[in-house]
C-alpha cells in the first residue's frame, strides 16, 4: 500500500489543574510559575507531583490504572517550551495566550487558570495546530476491496460497550478517541480505540438520541429523549464539565454540527427542523413547519444542509446560516416505498455525494448540485439505520437491521462487502477520519466492533 498525506485540523485539549508553588504574590508572575509547575510535572511523568498540584475535580483521573500511559500521551503532543505571549488577570480568573514550534508546525495556545486556596491553577489548556497526517492504505479503498476480493475486513477489537444498544458513534478528529451514547443504560461514554478501555462515563438523565463532534472545536454535542441539548468538551482526560443550550430540539431528536463550528440542527418527531447558534446558546432558526423529519447532516463544505422525513423525501438547504437559509429544495426518492422515512443522510467529505437510507431496506447515492439520483440499491429485508462516507469518498458503508454492515461503490453502487456484524440490527457506524480503512460499528447487541 501506498500513503496518502492530507492536512487535518487538530484541536488538542488537556483539562488538567495545577497549583502553582506556594506563590502569594499578585501579578502575572504567580500566573507563570504556576503553568511552569504543571509544564514540568506533565513532561516529567511524576503523577505523585501531578496529584499534589491538581484541583480536587480533576485529581481524580490520576487515580487511574491507566493514568501513566494517558499522561505520556498527552506529553507527546503538546510542546514542551512554550512562549507566553500575553498574560491576563481578571479577579480570580487568568487566561495565557502561547506560541510554540513542534516538529516544524507553528502551534498557538491558550491557558485558562483560577485561583483556589490562595494558588494559580491551570482548568484548560489548549492547543491549535496544523499538521500532517498519513492516511495508511492505497487512498483508493473502494479499488483496493474490488481488486482483493477474498480481502474481508478484520474485526481487529470488540467489546461490550453498552446495555442495549449502541444508538451512536463517532470518532474524535484525531481518530484516537471514540465517543458513544446508548439510550437504554443513559450513558454516555469515552473510549480509547485501540484497546476499547472506558476512559470516562457521564450518566444522563434522559437517554441520549444522538451525538455530533462539533468542528473546529473539542466538543461534543449530545440530545437526548427530552430534546435537551448538552455540549462536553472531550479530551484525553475524560469529559469536562456540561453546558446545556436553551431551548428543546424535540422526541426522537438527531443533531447535526456545522462545518465551521457555529451552529448545530436538529430534527425530532414532534417539532420542525431548528438551527441553534452555539454561542448564543439557543435556537435561532427554524426551517420547516414539518414535524415528521428524521436523520440530518450538515455537508463538510460550506453549510448546506440536508434532513430526510416520513415518506419517500429529503430536503436540502443550499446554505443556512442561523439567522436566514437559501436553496430549499425538496426531493423525492425514486421507487422507494411511499411510507418509507429517509432515516439517515450523509455527505461526502467534499461535498459532492449524498447517501440516504431508508427504513424500506432501500439505500440511494445524490449528486449533491443536481439533486440527482445516481444510484438505488437494495438490501433484502433489512431497513437502513447509518450511513456514512469514507475519508476518499470512494466508499460509503452501511448498517442494517439485518446486523451486518455493507461497504459499497460509492461511484457504481457496486456492493463489495456484507459483514456480519452484530446480534439483531447493526444500529451505527463511522470511519476513522485519519485511517480511512478503519471503521466502527455499534448494535443492538450493545457491542462496539473496529474493522481493519
Amino acid at each position: 500500500m501506498r500513503n496518502q498525506t492530507r492536512l487535518l485540523s487538530l484541536v488538542f485539549l488537556l483539562s488538567l489543574v495545577i497549583a502553582g508553588a506556594g506563590c502569594s504574590s499578585s501579578g502575572e508572575e504567580p500566573v507563570k510559575e504556576a503553568y511552569a509547575s504543571y509544564q514540568n510535572a506533565l513532561h516529567s511523568g511524576n503523577i505523585d507531583q501531578l496529584k499534589n498540584l491538581l484541583a480536587e475535580e480533576k485529581s481524580q483521573a490520576l487515580n487511574s490504572p491507566n493514568a501513566r500511559e494517558m499522561l505520556e500521551m498527552v506529553g507527546a503532543l503538546f510542546p514542551t517550551a512554550p512562549s507566553i505571549e500575553k498574560v491576563t488577570i481578571e479577579g480570580s480568573d487568568a487566561s495565557i495566550e502561547l506560541q510554540a514550534s513542534m516538529d516544524g508546525m507553528d502551534m498557538t495556545g491558550t491557558v485558562s487558570m483560577v485561583k483556589e486556596g490562595g494558588k494559580w491553577k491551570v482548568l484548560e489548556e489548549k492547543w491549535d495546530a496544523t499538521i500532517g497526517v498519513t492516511l495508511t492504505g492505497t487512498g483508493n479503498w473502494a479499488g483496493y476491496l474490488l481488486e482483493n476480493p477474498l480481502k474481508n475486513p478484520a474485526a481487529a477489537l470488540r467489546w461490550k460497550a453498552h446495555e442495549g444498544e449502541v444508538t451512536e458513534v463517532a470518532f474524535t478528529p484525531d481518530g484516537q478517541l471514540l465517543v458513544s451514547v446508548g439510550y437504554n443504560d443513559s450513558a454516555l461514554r469515552l473510549w480509547d480505540r485501540e484497546s476499547g478501555r472506558m476512559i470516562d462515563e457521564i450518566k444522563m438523565e434522559h437517554g441520549p438520541r444522538d451525538l455530533t463532534l462539533v468542528p473546529r472545536s473539542s466538543d461534543v454535542a449530545v440530545v437526548d429523549s427530552h430534546g435537551t441539548v448538552k455540549l462536553w468538551s472531550v479530551d484525553f482526560m475524560g469529559f469536562g464539565e456540561p453546558r446545556p443550550l436553551n431551548g428543546r430540539a424535540g422526541t426522537m431528536a438527531q443533531i447535526a454540527a456545522s462545518a465551521d463550528g457555529k451552529l448545530l440542527a436538529t430534527t425530532s418527531f414532534d417539532g420542525p427542523v431548528k438551527i441553534w447558534s452555539i454561542a448564543e446558546g439557543r435556537p435561532t432558526q427554524e426551517l420547516s413547519k414539518s414535524s415528521r423529519m428524521r436523520g440530518i447532516d450538515f455537508s463538510p463544505k460550506g453549510n448546506t444542509l440536508a434532513a430526510g422525513s416520513h415518506g419517500n423525501s429529503f430536503t436540502i438547504w443550499k446554505k443556512v446560516t442561523g439567522e436566514e437559509s437559501k436553496g430549499r429544495k425538496k426531493v423525492k426518492v425514486p421507487k422507494a416505498s411511499k411510507n418509507s422515512d429517509v432515516w439517515t443522510v450523509a455527505f461526502s467529505r467534499d461535498g459532492k455525494k449524498l447517501v440516504t437510507g431508508h427504513m424500506d431496506s432501500s439505500v440511494s447515492v445524490w449528486a449533491v448540485k443536481k439533486r440527482k439520483e445516481l444510484h438505488n440499491l437494495y438490501v433484502p429485508d433489512a431497513s437502513t439505520y447509518d450511513v456514512s462516507f469514507s475519508p476518499d469518498g470512494t466508499l460509503f458503508a452501511s448498517a442494517q437491521q439485518n446486523g451486518k454492515v455493507y461497504l459499497w461503490d460509492a461511484e457504481t453502487g457496486t456492493p463489495l462487502r456484507r459483514i456480519p456484524a452484530h446480534k439483531g440490527a447493526a444500529t451505527t457506524l463511522a470511519f476513522s477520519p485519519t485511517e480511512g480503512e478503519v471503521l466502527v460499528s455499534g448494535g443492538e447487541d450493545g457491542n462496539l466492533i473496529l474493522w481493519h
